[in-house]
């Protein structure tokens, strides 16, 4: 008998119910039809045994501190019975144990002890006796009950959909590379792709843009020469790399653009034009004004020719129409 299980003592002569001497979890038949609204022949969540096989009497020679952990948590799990999401068929998997994750999390259960909460998230029996069998009875971790849950309930239209987001994920519009890494490493973690795939990291390199995906390749390229290449084939380490080459690549181009601005403040309130009345340039380095002296220069010139030559310049000539200077 495990430390969490009851030690059954056999009912009195005088009690009228007699309760069968099963091993079962560490609750009372009084805690459960009494605290928690259970009938006689309801199951336990705890252990999928019925009510009844549960002792009117809680009796261990030494009790350990396991036991009695495992009797908090099963005690707070099934309070919170009424606020774990229910599992059905359209749910998403990494979503949904996501989201029973952050509820064990706020209510201080051990870690240890989250696989006993896949007991409460489906009310079909058949799905109920095979999380009971596979997940629950051999006390699996949560990583490796979450694994195991989500290969067995996963939807088969949603898996394919996500292989392929998978193949052509890609480095979005004003999007940073630890935004595009943690939508790339999220599809990984619900496909189950190892750190170490080398198709993955390749499609994630070449998810990249072209300017940080060639100082990605300088990178590696040098590391190579350098003796150690073996560094990229970890999809995390890629992805520090990655992320140093872009971080770089937005401060240069912000210190670009702060010397590229405009003037303000004092340096641009001491420069005034009076030709355009505006304090973005000074009068002498205005173009327009320049522009303008040059157009006014050629305009006189050319006046000034034509007068020379035109035939009423002289008043002994007859006055003629001049086409010229008219």
């Amino acid at each position: 008998m495990s430390a969490d299980q009851a030690e059954i003592v056999p009912p009195s002569s005088s009690s009228s119910a007699q309760i069968p001497t099963r091993p079962c979890c560490s609750l009372l038949y009084d805690e459960l039809t009494e605290e928690y609204h259970f009938s006689v022949f309801d199951k336990c969540r705890a252990c999928n045994n019925p009510v009844a096989c549960h002792p009117r009497k809680f009796l261990l020679a030494n009790p350990s501190q396991s036991s009695r952990g495992n009797n908090e948590t099963v005690k707070c799990l099934i309070r919170l019975s009424s606020s774990i999401p229910k599992w059905t068929k359209s749910t998403v998997c990494h979503t949904y144990l996501s989201s029973l994750e952050r509820l064990l999390s706020n209510h201080d259960i051990p870690v240890s002890e989250w696989y006993r909460v896949f007991a409460y998230v489906t009310s079909s029996d058949s799905e109920a006796e095979w999380i009971q069998t596979h997940i629950i009875s051999p006390r699996l971790s949560w990583d490796e009950s979450s694994k195991l849950f989500t290969k067995q309930f996963r939807n088969a239209d949603y898996t394919s959909n996500l292989r392929h987001e998978y193949r052509s994920c890609k480095q979005r519009k004003n999007e940073s590379v630890q935004d595009y890494a943690f939508r790339f490493k999220s599809l990984c973690t619900q496909l189950d792709i190892s750190d170490s795939n080398i198709d993955a990291i390749d499609i994630f390199v070449r998810g990249l843009y072209s300017n940080i995906f060639r100082e990605y390749k300088r990178t590696e390229s040098q590391e190579t020469r350098a003796g150690q290449g073996n560094k990229h084939n970890s999809l995390d380490y890629v992805i520090e790399v990655c992320i140093d080459v872009d971080v770089t690549e937005r401060t240069v181009g912000l210190s670009m653009d702060r010397s590229q601005a405009k003037p303000s403040g004092d340096s641009a309130k001491s420069k005034y034009c009076s030709f355009q009345k505006t304090n973005s340039h000074n009068t002498i380095e205005c173009r327009t004004k320049k522009s303008a002296e040059n157009n006014s220069n050629n305009t006189s010139s050319v006046n000034s020719e034509n007068q020379n030559t035109c035939p009423n310049r002289n008043s002994n000539y007859p006055r003629i129409t001049c086409f010229t200077c008219k």
